[in-house]
């Protein structure tokens, strides 16, 4: 029987749900976005004082300030998003222990290779036996929601991007 598909459905499920909990819970208050408003104006003040013709000192507190009021929006930000995100995590804490109920010590799936030894206990997880090429539903719900979750973040737009504190290669300049 292929009970694996029901793990790809679950975790889909449960991907669309945390984005709805989470555009309800954060991104659709009136506060969130009139944080994020005023950070994107702190962003735009920033570059018109970089681009500007005052005074090299002026400028540079004029700048120093500024970064300062765009540090404090961000923080509110994620302060704004933390809330909905630990509401999130014991719904998904939750509905991951009910979902473990169901699969316990069956093997959904078989890898191809040995897993490395920090991923092969994960792997094996509630599983009887020796074979670690055994998969068991944690790994597998696992793996599918992170490359489900972010998919679906995008194709629904529910959630604006929140500029992080640090860059990282992968953001857009």
């Amino acid at each position: 029987m292929i009970k694996w598909i029901f793990v790809v459905i679950y975790s889909a499920v449960t991907a669309i749900l945390s984005e709805f909990l989470s555009y309800i819970l954060v991104y659709r208050r009136t506060a969130f976005k009139d944080k994020l408003e005023a950070h994107e104006k702190s962003k735009m003040k920033i570059e018109r004082i970089k681009q500007g013709t005052t005074k090299p000192g002026l400028r540079e507190k004029k700048l120093a300030s500024e970064n300062a009021i765009l540090e404090e929006t961000q923080q509110a930000l994620q302060m704004e998003k933390m809330k909905g995100t630990v509401v999130v995590s014991v719904l998904m804490f939750v509905l991951g222990g009910i979902f473990n109920q169901f699969f316990d010590g069956v093997v959904l799936a078989r890898l191809p290779f040995q897993p490395i030894s920090i991923v092969k206990n994960f792997s094996h997880r509630h599983i009887l036996g020796d074979d670690y090429q055994e998969v068991g539903n944690s790994f597998l719900f696992m793996l599918c929601s992170l490359s489900i979750k972010p998919t679906i973040s995008r194709i629904l737009k529910l959630n604006p991007e929140i500029p992080s504190a640090m860059p990282t290669m992968f953001q857009n300049k």
